[in-house]
């Protein structure tokens, strides 16, 4: 079975892991964004940077790009056996907008040897715009528009149940219609109606939002991420979402897994 798992689900500075996701499916591992610490985190679940098979980066914002050099430093510490983790078995292709890419590679070449240098002959980088869709084992996955302050995109998962992942996003009409329906929306929701305002200035989303996206796609489940660390008790915010959407509303733990 296709699975979704939660790596990470906090908004910087909240303590815990930043947003980011493991798909799995067949002998395919998709990385979603990456923390400071996911090669550790794939550590306690059993992984190493060499299982990851594809890694899509949504934007280049620190939160969700700052952990990827470390994971490519990891397949390539492995392939040359500098450390004890096993080899890479298959090639990697790293996947986002064309603004992202161009920001990764600048990033990796200041803290590590160089993109290039870390990437065996066989990865690949590969440009992608809304609408284009690859597989990860007999999932699709289809790139959605968002809407942020940065070139941003979001996924959409279709197995046995279409999942939507939006990234980070202020509410867009483009990203509404992109999608059409789906069974579960997994949403940012960084801020609470008294800070929509900045939430819209920022490219971000609210919890009230977060709701009425999920009800207009028809969701039955919705999962509220992304969550800014102003939220000690979160309650206030999937109560906003409730007052849009009438499916069920998860406020996720990291490790926290869906089935696609």
């Amino acid at each position: 079975m296709a699975t979704i798992r939660l790596l990470g689900t906090a908004a910087y500075p909240r303590v815990g892991e930043t947003v980011h996701l493991l798909v799995r499916a067949g002998e395919d591992c998709l990385l979603v964004d990456a923390g400071t610490g996911t090669p550790a985190t794939l550590e306690e679940l059993g992984y190493s940077p060499g299982d990851v098979t594809d890694l899509f980066c949504t934007h280049s914002h620190a939160d969700h790009l700052l952990g990827v050099p470390n994971v490519l430093l990891g397949r390539f510490f492995a392939r040359i056996g500098a450390i004890r983790a096993t080899p890479p078995a298959a090639p990697l292709t790293v996947r986002g907008n064309e603004a992202t890419l161009e920001d990764l590679r600048a990033l990796v070449g200041i803290v590590t040897p160089g993109l290039d240098e870390l990437l065996a002959d066989e990865d690949e980088l590969r440009g992608t715009e809304a609408g284009d869709s690859f597989s990860i084992g007999d999932i699709t996955a289809t790139v959605l528009p968002a809407e942020h302050p940065v070139p941003t995109q979001g996924l959409c998962f279709e197995g046995e149940r279409r999942v939507v992942y939006t990234a980070d996003t202020t509410a867009t009409p483009a990203l509404r219609e992109r999608v059409g329906s789906c069974d579960v929306v997994v949403h940012e929701a960084m801020y609470a109606d008294e800070q929509a305002a900045l939430a819209a200035d920022l490219g971000h989303g609210t919890a009230r939002e977060a709701g009425a996206f999920a009800e207009a796609t028809g969701a039955s489940e919705l999962w509220l991420v992304h969550i800014a660390d102003r939220y000690e008790r979160p309650d206030r915010l999937r109560r906003e979402a409730s007052a849009e959407f009438d499916g069920r509303i998860v406020i996720p733990d990291r490790f926290d897994t869906l089935s696609l």
